[in-house]
């Protein structure tokens, strides 16, 4: 995933997430590390949920990124947030459930 842009809307999520307020360098280990929870890929938010809680702090997160991600993770899992907004009032309803979180 870093080595270019994200490719969906749960990469950037994660990325940013993860990104803020960190050096390039900790960002890096700390994707590496979930992705290695993985296989080597990001955990799908499904996944994601699935993962025991107190893994996200062991591999660098905070517990609120840790908590960001978890709450991400449950809105695209149970559709509150849709990956696919295609028309202008989804894209509003997709902005109006990220600035909740």
């Amino acid at each position: 995933m870093l080595d270019g842009w994200p490719t969906d809307l749960w990469d950037a999520l994660v990325f940013n997430v993860v990104e803020q307020q960190l050096s390039v360098a900790a960002t890096r280990a700390i994707v590496g590390r979930l992705e290695g929870l993985q296989d080597g890929r990001l955990p799908t938010p499904g996944e994601l949920l699935a993962t025991d809680g107190g893994a996200l702090p062991w591999i660098g997160l905070s517990r609120a990124k840790a908590a960001y991600l978890r709450d991400l993770a449950e809105r695209l899992f149970d559709g509150r947030l849709d990956p696919d907004a295609a028309t202008e009032s989804r894209r509003r309803n997709a902005r109006t459930e990220l600035m909740q979180v």
